[in-house]
């Protein structure tokens, strides 16, 4: 997903962690024509996997990178 911000910005994502699923939540930065800066990459936490961070003016973009451990069965 793709969004811009206009002005200083607060910035929580959170998923919960689900049982057949492995996921990160990557939040990057746009630095260019097909470039980017990967700003957080998620960390399971307490049954939840989040970011929170406060971002600047600009062009940013998070992807959930995610494979099901049914495929390792």
């Amino acid at each position: 997903m793709k969004f811009t911000l206009k002005e200083q910005t607060v910035v929580r994502i959170a998923a919960p962690v689900h049982r057949h699923l492995e996921f990160d939540i990557v939040l990057n930065q746009e630095s260019g024509a097909y470039t980017h800066d990967t700003l957080v990459r998620a960390k399971k936490e307490d049954h939840h996997i989040s970011i929170f961070a406060l971002l600047e003016r600009g062009t940013y973009h998070f992807k959930l990178e995610f494979m099901s451990d049914a495929a390792l069965l």
